[in-house]
């Protein structure tokens, strides 16, 4: 097998900027595969305090790679370095994050429906359950960390802030000062204080009462909590639009997060079980929450987890493909099925892969983003529905929203 090397990529075009890297399509001239780069500078990671979340990023990747390739995982196919910069060769996902599609929704005033919520949603729960079997805790689940391949094969990627739960259920974090990272709008209300702590003092103190009591000690059931209540804020935004907590200042945000219950917008209807899959994702103390376990047998999504979640035509080995190569090229069989199955980025493999992508494309026509999105979307307006807990009273208050996040009216919620 030919070797990933910076003298075999060739890059195309840039489709992301950061603040310490930058990611770029390219091609594998050894296969002609298109990857995505990840191109991190050495100077700006050190100087950022970067340099642990890269080292993270990429053992993470190995570890969940090291038995078999899971198809909602974005793909590490090499790490090289030179003097300047780290480059990260990844899998490429051509559809671009889920974050970017539910904003191009937006723009259309358009919405996904229920059903394709629970297609998108099955996906990322499956890579999600398949971290948390191997001991990983995402910790910065969000929709700009969630990629579309061009078979819609939804993957998790972005492992910088990602921990690893120990033999004794203690969690290694990727900071010397143990603090965890995340993205604040959707990070759970029990991790707020290890983030943010020493900020305690400017925060409501009654918010947080409850919260310190939870967080005296961070078990391995609080972690892969945490990863639920981001994946639960995740579901609000696909199916809505909308972010079910922000506001400009952290501090508002967190007592936001620790009180409030958010309240699905006038603009779609949601069905009761899909209220009520959210309320328990969105419970506010870990031990109560919802599990994945649990969340697949759950009335909403449960059909999807009967005979597993369907597989995108790229799960399976193609033989029709495969005995064409080798009667019309005499590529071995048995050396190309061997390939597939152990993810040899082969020659042979690129070959088989090109061929695959065209004939999805031309046959398989559910699997185009166009049809996707006629079939998936709707632009009805119905009333709202407010997700509380059940049997308690509940007072209105209103959140302050940023309009460059949240183009719509802004939305009262309730105080939890």
């Amino acid at each position: 097998m030919d070797s990933i090397t910076l003298e075999s990529i060739k890059i195309l075009d840039i489709i992301g900027k950061g603040s310490f890297a930058d990611v770029y399509k390219a091609i594998d001239t050894n296969t002609n595969i298109f990857t995505a780069v990840k191109v991190i500078s050495k100077e700006k990671f050190y100087i950022e305090q970067q340099h642990n979340s890269i080292i993270n990023e990429i053992s993470i990747h190995k570890k969940l790679s090291t038995y078999e390739r899971h198809p909602n995982i974005v793909q590490l196919y090499e790490n090289i370095e030179d003097a300047k910069n780290v480059y990260l060769v990844l899998e490429y996902c051509e559809y671009g994050a889920l974050n970017d599609l539910i904003k191009e929704f937006k723009k259309k005033n358009t919405y996904l429906t229920e059903e394709a919520g629970k297609y998108l949603f099955s996906q990322i729960l499956k890579g999600l359950e398949y971290m948390h079997q191997n001991n990983i805790v995402h910790n910065d689940l969000k929709p700009s960390n969630i990629l579309v391949s061009s078979d819609l094969s939804v993957k998790i990627c972005d492992f910088g802030f990602a921990h690893i739960i120990d033999s004794d259920n203690n969690t290694k974090t990727n900071s010397d000062s143990g603090i965890l990272f995340g993205s604040p709008c959707y990070m759970a209300p029990e991790l707020l204080k290890y983030q943010y702590r020493k900020n305690d003092e400017n925060v409501n103190n009654n918010s947080f009462n409850h919260i310190k009591m939870m967080s005296n000690h961070m078990k391995r059931n609080f972690d892969e909590a945490s990863d639920v209540w981001s994946f639960g804020i995740i579901l609000f935004y696909m199916i809505t639009g909308e972010l079910p907590f922000y506001d400009l200042e952290l501090n508002e945000l967190f007592n936001s997060i620790c009180q409030l219950s958010p309240i699905i917008p006038s603009h779609l209807k949601i069905s009761d079980q899909l209220v009520d899959l959210i309320r328990m994702m969105l419970n506010k103390n870990p031990q109560e929450r919802i599990t994945l376990e649990q969340i697949k047998i759950h009335p909403w999504i449960s059909e999807y987890f009967k005979d597993d979640i369907p597989d995108s035509p790229f799960n399976s080995i193609d033989l029709e493909i495969i005995n064409n190569l080798k009667s019309s090229f005499g590529i071995s069989k048995d050396k190309l099925l061997s390939d597939l199955r152990n993810n040899i980025r082969s020659k042979e493999y690129g070959l088989y892969m090109q061929i695959l992508c065209n004939k999805t494309v031309i046959n398989t026509s559910i699997y185009s983003i166009s049809d996707f999105f006629q079939s998936f979307t709707t632009k009805k307006i119905y009333e709202r529905t407010s997700i509380v807990p059940k049997k308690q009273e509940r007072k209105v208050k209103t959140i302050r929203i940023c309009s460059q996040i949240r183009p719509f009216k802004p939305l009262p919620a309730t105080i939890g």
